[in-house]
Parts: structure tokens; C-alpha cells; sequence
């Protein structure tokens, strides 16, 4: 297990970011290599610095000695934003993850991979925050509750929140940018929205109580059917969605949907039209505050409703159309089966009961499960359908496509891996072709055939490398695996014997030459 070796009586400061409380390590232990850095806290080179999530948090607390790592989930990630609207045993799942070594999967099982609203990609702080941290501890750090999706200002400050843009994917994945003296800055002063202390207060509220439940899908769903209901947005038993959609777009004004991609549209599968319906995914917790404060005018408590939602029933309520059996003299009642029967001999039960639904409905309120029975014993057995499809000749005019496919991409050295699914992805009956490839055998045969392999594709990366790339290295086996963004583990034996072959002989150093007379005469970039 690695100890780490300087400032083991480091804590966390209050609200900080957990992604701030390394690089404070690594500024105080003066660790320059941000590998270095990594490997002394979780004894591991390959970690990458998230700002949102982290995983092998058990190690680094051992690492540490004096923290928790259910503290540090709870106090200094963004986890609690998405705690409490995903199912309780997704929710374990993970925090299992960010505690051990695995953390793969996790941004997916936690719902912000698949989230609608914008994904955090830098680091954000409000000047005079940062003047009374160095006030107080003398040193500034990142603050959780300023790098929330869904306010660019500083409510206690009233100040907009400054963005630091050398954080952006593209720097080293796998270090960690330190709160500095450097950053300091005049506050500009903002005007706060009512819509910025709602959203505000609603993720402090998150933030602060690591305690709420994590209502199940089915609960969600029963939560938001009894809201409408209570607001009479409802149709009967269905939602009225256009007097939902008014009452959004009266509380949060456009641009600002439109800011965290929660524009509302007319479709059925627009972000709104979903949450009131049967809940089959999560929603993410700006999507939970935007409906409840439109829809509660501003007067609501996210705790209150997550708790509301705890209570409800898993299972969504199952109407059923017959509340009282209708009793009727059995003399009557034989009667109307009777007749009903009759009926059943000339025609099938739809139509029978289209031609007689009085009858249809007194034997249904008295005796519905031997109507029930009856009516499967006369139902219509329809026939199969007809196979229409002459697979023969889509076979063949699928395989004619992939050839077309193969000619116009063989040139193409710097395209993704032509795999079987790559292939089948360029049709433009890409479905069809997966769902029924057992009817297809030339197209099957063409892909076994034509696919590219893991070898194939890493030596065309290679040679698409001594191809354009002009450094005076690249002939050298370890510069041209990093360009061609191969690693010793995912290398096959026999694309490491084509790398040695390159090294070991001339033709590497001739196609070098080659492409470089190649670039020359294009002239400069």
C-alpha cells in the first residue's frame, strides 16, 4: 500500500473540490510530475484527474490516514447532485465504484454521461471567494458548490463566476491545476436572476444533506402524475401536457433553457413530455428543479419533494374499469350467455361485441371471467404473415453496397476500423442488416471475409504514420507507437514483428524519405 510521504495532516477545507484537495497536496509536497503525484497517492500511474467523479478513493484515504472515504464522496464530489434521483441500488453500485479500483462505468451508471445539460469542462471561482480564502487559510482553493451546472454567478458575492480555460479536455489528462495567488482577479459584479438563487439554494439543499433517499423509478413517476393531478394539468387520466409546457416556459424564460440544452419542443420525446410519463430513465437534478419550481411557483423544497417522492408506491396504480360486481338473477344471467353464445357462432368476439355491447356489458359486470374465457375459446386465429421479402436479392444488392463501401474508403489510411459493425453502419439499412443477417449469407460471408482485423488496422495506423508524418523520429519503434496511439499491451505479435522488420531494415527510413520529399513539395503549411 502507498504512504504518502509529505503532508499527511493535509484535510480538505470546507466545500472544497476533491480534484482541488490533490492539487493542494501536490503544491504543498512541491510534486511537480503530476504521474508522480498520482502514484504516490493511489499508488497507480494510470488515474486521470476528474473534476467530477473519482474512483480508488479507499486507496487514498489509506494513503492519507486521517480521512473518510464515504467523506469524501459525501462532502467534496458532486455525487449528492445525482444521489437522490437514481435508484438506491444504482446509487450503491456507485459508490462501490468510486471507493474501489474500478471505477469504469461509472459516469455512466450515475447518469451524467447520458445527461442533457452541459457536462462541467472548467474550472470555475468567484474573485472575492477567493480573496477570503486567503484571508482564512491562506491559500485559495476550488469550491464544490461553483462548479454546479445551472448558475454562472456567485449569490452571496453577487459577482459572475470567472472560468479558468487552460483546464479544457486536451491538457494532461492526469494533472491536477492548483487554486493559486495567480488567479486573482477584480470580481465583476452581476445582476442575480431569480432563477440563479433557486437554483442555488436547491443544490446547496443537495449538497448538504448526503442523508436523502433515493426514490425508485416507479416512485418518480407516481410523484410527478400526483403533481399534475393536484395542479389540474390532466386530462382525465392522461397529462395535459400544453398547460405543463405553458407553465414552464412562464417561469424560466427561454434563453435559459436554451443555455442547459432544456429547450421545450412539441415532440414526444422532448426532455418534459418524458418526465411525466412512465419514468424508464433518470433524470438529471437541474431537470427536477426546473418542473417543480415552474410548476409550485418558486415555494418549494427539493428536499421536501425528494422525500415526497420516497413515499409514493414503486408500481404505478392499475386502473381497473369494473370497481363493483353487478349481481343478477341466475335465470337472467344464463340468459344472456345464451345469447351471447349465439352470437359467438356467426361472429368473432370484436364483432360481436361491436353489434351487441349491451349485452356485452351486463354479462361483463356479472360474470367477467367467463366472458373472458368464452371469448378466448371463439377467437379468430389470423394467419401468419407472408414473408413479402425477396431476401435473395436484398442479399445481394446489401453485398453490392459493401463493395461500393470497400472501393470508395481503401484509400482512406487515417479512417476508423472497417469491423463488421463498422461496415454495417455505412448501409443505410444499417438495422435491417443486424436483425436479419441469417437470411443474408453472401453479406455474411462478405463481412467474415472483407472485415478489417485488430492487425490489419494497427499496421495501416502505422503506415498512415510513415506515411505523413514528417518528424525525424518517427522510424524509431517507440515515437511511432505514440503517434499511432498504440501501447505495448493492445499490441498483437504480429503487428510488433512489422514494427521490428520497420526499425531493423530500410524500408522504414525509405518511406520516411519518401513522404518527406512528399510534404516538401506541397509546400508550407
Amino acid at each position: 500500500m502507498s504512504q504518502l510521504s509529505c503532508n499527511t495532516d493535509l484535510t480538505p477545507l470546507p466545500d472544497e473540490l476533491l480534484y482541488s484537495f490533490q492539487a493542494r497536496i501536490g503544491l504543498h509536497g512541491a510534486i511537480l510530475s503530476p504521474k508522480s503525484l498520482i502514484e504516490r497517492l493511489y499508488n497507480n500511474r494510470k488515474i486521470a484527474a476528474s473534476l467530477v467523479y473519482s474512483s480508488h478513493l479507499e486507496t487514498l484515504a489509506d494513503a492519507l490516514n486521517h480521512v473518510n472515504a464515504n467523506d469524501l464522496i459525501n462532502r467534496h464530489t458532486l455525487f449528492p447532485l445525482a444521489a437522490p434521483f437514481i435508484p438506491a441500488e444504482r446509487c450503491l453500485q456507485c459508490i462501490t465504484r468510486m471507493k474501489s479500483d474500478n471505477g469504469l462505468g461509472l459516469h455512466l451508471a450515475s447518469g451524467y454521461a447520458a445527461s442533457k445539460i452541459p457536462k462541467l469542462k472548467e474550472l470555475r471561482y468567484c474573485p472575492a471567494c477567493l480573496e477570503a480564502q486567503i484571508k482564512q487559510f491562506g491559500e485559495p482553493y476550488w469550491m464544490r458548490s461553483q462548479q454546479i451546472i445551472g448558475t454562472d454567478v456567485c449569490v452571496f458575492h453577487e459577482c459572475t463566476l470567472e472560468s479558468i480555460a487552460n483546464i479544457k479536455k486536451g491538457q494532461h489528462r492526469h494533472s491536477f491545476l492548483p487554486a493559486t495567488t495567480r488567479h486573482r482577479c477584480t470580481a465583476r459584479p452581476a445582476h442575480i436572476q431569480p432563477s440563479d438563487r433557486l437554483v442555488s439554494k436547491a443544490c446547496e439543499q443537495l449538497l448538504s444533506n448526503t442523508d436523502l433517499p433515493s426514490p425508485e423509478l416507479g416512485q418518480w413517476t407516481n410523484y410527478y402524475k400526483h403533481l399534475a393531478r393536484n395542479l389540474d394539468a390532466t386530462k382525465g387520466i392522461y397529462v395535459d401536457f400544453e398547460t405543463l409546457k405553458s407553465m414552464v416556459s412562464d417561469y424560466w424564460s427561454p434563453e435559459w433553457l436554451k443555455r442547459y440544452n432544456l429547450s421545450l419542443s412539441d415532440t414526444q420525446s422532448n426532455w418534459l413530455h418524458s418526465i411525466f410519463r412512465k419514468h424508464r430513465k433518470t433524470f438529471s437534478y437541474l431537470e427536477h428543479i426546473v418542473v417543480n419550481a415552474a410548476l409550485l411557483k418558486g415555494q418549494f423544497n427539493i428536499v421536501d419533494c425528494i422525500n415526497n417522492a420516497a413515499i409514493q408506491a414503486k408500481s404505478l396504480r392499475k386502473y381497473d374499469s369494473v370497481s363493483t360486481v353487478v349481481m343478477l338473477p341466475t335465470a337472467l344471467l344464463n340468459e344472456y350467455k345464451a345469447n351471447w353464445l349465439r352470437c359467438l357462432q356467426t361472429q368473432s368476439p370484436k364483432f360481436a361485441r361491436a353489434s351487441h355491447p349491451a349485452l356485452y356489458t351486463r354479462i361483463y359486470r356479472a360474470d367477467r371471467q367467463w366472458l373472458i374465457a368464452t371469448n378466448k375459446q371463439y377467437r379468430v386465429k389470423r394467419p401468419a404473415p407472408s414473408d413479402n421479402v425477396d431476401w435473395e436479392k436484398r442479399d445481394v444488392n446489401t453485398t453490392k453496397s459493401l463493395f461500393r463501401v470497400i472501393y470508395s474508403s481503401e484509400d482512406d489510411l487515417s479512417r476508423p476500423r472497417a469491423s463488421k459493425r463498422w461496415l454495417m453502419y455505412q448501409l443505410p439499412n444499417t438495422s435491417t442488416v443486424e436483425k436479419y443477417i441469417r437470411k443474408m449469407p453472401l453479406t455474411l460471408l462478405f463481412l467474415n471475409r472483407y472485415a478489417e482485423s485488430v492487425t490489419e488496422y494497427q499496421i495501416r495506423r502505422i503506415t498512415y504514420q510513415l506515411l505523413t508524418n514528417p518528424h525525424r523520429h518517427i522510424t524509431r519503434k517507440w515515437f511511432l507507437m505514440r503517434a499511432a496511439g498504440l501501447s505495448n499491451e493492445r499490441l498483437t505479435p504480429m503487428t510488433n514483428q512489422f514494427l521490428n522488420s520497420i526499425g531493423s531494415s530500410q524500408f522504414g527510413l525509405d518511406l520516411f524519405f519518401q513522404s518527406k520529399i512528399k510534404n516538401n513539395r506541397k509546400g508550407p503549411i
